[in-house]
Parts: C-alpha cells; sequence; structure tokens
C-alpha cells in the first residue's frame, strides 16, 4: 500500500508540475494578449489623431479653394461682360448675319427641292 501511495504522490507531483507549467504559460500569453491590446489602443488612438489632422486640413484646404474658386468665377464673370459689352452687338450682328445666310439657303435648296 505504501508503494500504491508513493506513486500516486509521484504522479500528482508530476500532474502539479504540468498545471504549473500550464498556468505559467496561460499567465504569459494573458500579458502578451495586454499587452498587444494595449499597443492596439495606442495605435488606434494615433489613427484617429491622423485622421483628426487630415481632416482639419482638408477643411482648411477645401476653404481655400472655395475663396479661390470664387475669386476665378468672378474675374471670369467680369472677363465675359467686358467682352460682351465690347463686342457684344457685333457678335451679335455677325450671329444674325449667319443664321440669315442658313435661312436663305435653306429657303433656296427648298424651292429647288419642291420645283425640281
Amino acid at each position: 500500500m505504501s508503494d500504491e501511495l508513493n506513486t500516486v504522490q509521484e504522479e500528482l507531483e508530476e500532474v502539479q508540475s504540468e498545471l504549473d507549467s500550464v498556468q505559467s504559460e496561460l499567465d504569459s500569453v494573458q500579458s502578451e494578449l495586454e499587452t498587444k491590446t494595449y499597443e492596439f489602443q495606442e495605435a488606434e488612438e494615433e489613427l484617429y489623431k491622423v485622421h483628426h489632422h487630415i481632416s482639419e486640413y482638408v477643411q482648411e484646404n477645401y476653404d481655400g479653394i472655395e475663396v479661390v474658386k470664387s475669386e476665378y468665377l468672378k474675374i471670369m464673370e467680369d472677363i465675359v461682360k467686358e467682352y460682351t459689352e465690347t463686342y457684344g452687338s457685333e457678335i451679335q450682328e455677325e450671329y444674325m448675319k449667319r443664321v440669315n445666310e442658313r435661312n436663305k439657303e435653306a429657303f433656296w435648296e427648298g424651292l429647288r427641292n419642291l420645283c425640281g
């Protein structure tokens, strides 16, 4: 009986040693998981900061682009207005002259086809 108790005691010590080893590995994995979780949270915070910075930059530049765009449009409107005021009547006359010529040609073409 004593031998059996010694054998059981040895097996129990062996199992306890394996259990301690498994617990040590589990503690190591849990520690590594906590470290990775912390690193992930830091990376996530950095990503948020970068995203926020980019959003602010884009907004500032977009506002700048809008100002330039509106100034550009105003300049273009001024140029068109000045051009129209300076050459408007001449352009209109030329356009009407061409329309009338096309209308005359179409009229005579139609008449020739009718009489044809």
